[in-house]
């Protein structure tokens, strides 16, 4: 019985009315499991449904936030949703805040709450019986956190505070690259030191892609630590000033972006997925430290894991990153189905070299390649550079394979180059060594070079 979700012992047709007794399992001194649901003076004796409840799903983290706490717990096994309940003390009466219905969510925040004040939260599961009632397992063990104001997303840079003290530093003597770069342009990569993530703090963004879309510059960045979801840092595109900061629907990393004139793409794993670029303009208008995306517009399955993707003359570019192989970015071409809901069919690959961090396009035909790995020198597979290739985009083979061809040019980098994008007669690369205390030459910066210098 046991093995089973829900095991139902009825006798069919021999109910007289609607049943009206639910009981929730919260007794654990009880060894079976089962509860029985009935009328009993309306049902005959053995008729009752008997229903297995379900187990008391395991938290698997309880963070505080600004006036707010959230959890996530692992999905309990043929559960039809879960209860979550609160408390002021650990042994006090719990409220319930919330009934879940999708079994798929597995994720709560609860706001409104008092600032820094401890708050205590249990979870349960419940599954629903054949005549619709919910049948409660126990509650799980009591997990606290305490409401904890977050600090505004940071601006500077993390490691070196001026123009003046990033000049002086290792990477900028080492590089250069870096002594050519144009500083009115380059700009501090935002949430370095700190970010809010709707409305908790996280210190370990590591910033990966990025983009141009309409009026904005976007940079992607996943929590090292796990805690908290990917998020889209907005810039101006003009001023290159950090705006706002919008929160994507789950922690999956988030490695790169692309935007197609009117949605924006992201990577997550072997899926890309998009959102409406007025989801920009709404964030920006708002005027609020963040915005959250509720979910996304659509989700597709991709021939790879994206580790990096680029958008150009109606055809999105995803390719995957590998330490020691070749792999192939894979050319989709955008479409719309009848409802005007974007397609994606692959029509084009491209072979790419090893530790490919990121592709960046521009309208001369220019392909800039990122290549990158590990964050010093003397660490073995030790690579950080850009290769630029003019491929062959007219003339791909019977199969649909393009030609990248030789490489024009190569240029060294610091260490950790991990995204970038073109605006304008610049290449803009992203680097996330400054979050990690083993690179040797940090750079916290979007650094701008004229594409002529790459060429």
């Amino acid at each position: 019985m046991k093995k089973q979700a829900i095991a139902m012992l009825l006798t069919l047709g021999m109910f007289t009315s609607t049943l009206t007794g639910v009981y929730h399992k919260q007794n654990s001194e009880s060894t079976t499991g089962l509860v029985s649901v009935a009328a009993a003076e309306e049902v005959p004796t053995g008729s009752a449904i008997t229903v297995e409840a379900p187990s008391a799903p395991k938290v698997t983290q309880i963070k505080g936030g600004t006036k707010r706490v959230k959890l996530y717990w692992e999905k309990v096994k043929n559960a039809s949703g879960y209860y979550v309940y609160y408390s002021t003390s650990l042994n006090g009466t719990y409220t319930r805040a919330k009934t879940i219905t999708d079994p798929a969510i597995l994720k709560y925040v609860k706001k409104s709450l008092v600032q820094n004040t401890t708050y205590y939260f249990k979870i349960s599961s419940y599954v629903v019986a054949s005549d619709g009632t919910k049948v409660e397992g126990e509650k799980s063990s009591a997990y606290s956190a305490k409401t904890v104001a977050a600090s505004a997303t940071s601006k500077g840079a993390k490691t070196y505070s001026t123009l003046a003290k990033f000049k002086k530093s290792a990477a900028y003597k080492k590089f250069g690259i870096l002594k050519k770069a144009n500083y009115t342009k380059s700009f501090a990569i935002p949430g370095t030191k700190t970010a809010n993530v709707a409305g908790f703090n996280n210190k370990k963004m590591i910033p990966q892609g990025a983009c141009v879309a309409g009026a904005y510059m976007l940079i992607s960045a996943f929590a090292k630590n796990g805690e908290d979801e990917s998020v889209i840092y907005i810039l101006s595109r003009s001023s290159k000033s950090y705006i706002t900061t919008l929160v994507m629907p789950n922690k999956t990393k988030l490695n790169a972006l692309a935007y197609d004139g009117e949605n924006v793409w992201v990577t997550q794993g072997k899926k890309v997925s998009y959102f409406s670029y007025e989801n920009i303009s709404k964030a920006v208008a708002a005027g609020s430290a963040f915005t959250e995306l509720a979910a996304f517009d659509g989700t597709y399955d991709i021939a790879t894991t994206g580790a990096y993707m680029a958008y150009r003359d109606n055809i999105l570019w995803v390719g995957e990153y590998h330490a020691s192989l070749t792999t192939k970015m894979y050319g989709y071409e955008l479409g719309k189905d009848a409802s005007g809901k974007p397609t994606l069919t692959q029509k084009l690959y491209m072979t790419m070299p090893t530790k490919t961090h990121a592709v960046s396009f521009d309208d001369e035909g220019y392909m800039y390649v990122t290549r990158s790995s590990q964050v010093r020198s003397s660490l073995s597979g030790y690579m950080s550079h850009v290769k630029t290739f003019k491929p062959d985009f007219a003339a791909p083979t019977a199969k649909g394979c393009v030609k990248k061809g030789s490489s024009t040019k190569k240029v060294k980098m610091p260490p950790m180059a991990v995204g970038s994008m073109v605006y304008g007669q610049y290449l803009y690369t992203v680097f996330s060594g400054c979050k990690y205390t083993g690179c040797t030459y940090k750079v916290d910066r979007v650094i701008a070079v004229k594409r002529s210098l790459m060429q």
